[in-house]
């Protein structure tokens, strides 16, 4: 799980979702999840404790270096997988600022990787009415007879091979 600024917050749930076995046939186990957080500062990693006390591994990064790697969370993603503390193929989640999603959507088609990127899209109406929550869509993908998604409506996760936020194919 992938974590800029207060993108954040949809993992504390989604962590104890997956730890409780819901929707799922099993629960995970905690050694199974690694959440990364990064932020452009240390005060700016929030809720850092509370996701720490649900017992699986946390990882931080900042943008100044104030707490854990200097960077950015893919450059922190790279780095545990270089050291051996997660593996190459995982499957990706990811919140946080439209650029970084973007990153992780070339990441994740760069490697072949399972991808679901959660949006922090503005939603005007939130009821699909206004259309002013656009997201592309790939042509391809299960959504491509349309070339915009409602953000409100299909999402506001998606899998990468349903839509793009930087045009990849």
């Amino acid at each position: 799980m992938l974590a800029g600024g207060i993108g954040s917050a949809p993992f504390h749930m989604a962590i104890e979702q997956a730890l409780a076995g819901m929707d799922r046939k099993r629960a995970c186990e905690p050694n199974e999840i690694a959440y990364l957080y990064g932020a452009a500062k240390a005060d700016l990693l929030y809720e850092l404790e509370a996701f720490q006390e649900l017992g699986v591994p946390v990882h931080t990064c900042t943008m100044d270096g104030s707490a854990g790697k200097k960077g950015h969370v893919l450059q922190l993603l790279e780095a545990l997988q270089h050291a051996g503390k997660i593996p190459k193929k995982v499957r990706l989640l990811a919140c946080g600022p439209e650029k970084m999603l973007e990153a992780v959507e070339l990441h994740a088609r760069k490697h072949a990787l399972e991808c679901w990127l959660s949006l922090e899209t503005l939603m005007g109406c939130g009821v699909g009415i206004c259309n002013g929550c656009p997201v592309p869509t790939l042509p391809e993908g299960p959504l491509g007879s349309w070339p915009n998604a409602k953000c409100c409506v299909e999402g506001p996760v998606f899998k990468t091979d349903t839509i793009t936020l930087c045009g990849a194919h």
